[in-house]
């Protein structure tokens, strides 16, 4: 689910999903997927996260 809205530029959803998974503690990997998708979604998670702590 993460990646489909990170795919489609949804990254407030996309970071959504990913925090309900860390604190359920499930793991995903990032190693198989497009190395331009995972870099692109590693950018806009940073800025996402950044934003977050410093509203």
């Amino acid at each position: 689910m993460a990646n489909a809205y990170a795919a489609s530029g949804r990254w407030g959803d996309f970071a959504q999903v990913r925090k309900k998974m860390k604190e359920r503690n499930v793991k995903k990997t990032m190693d198989k997927m497009n190395p331009d998708l995972k870099g692109e979604i590693e950018k806009k998670l940073n800025i996402y996260y950044w934003e977050e702590l410093t509203a």
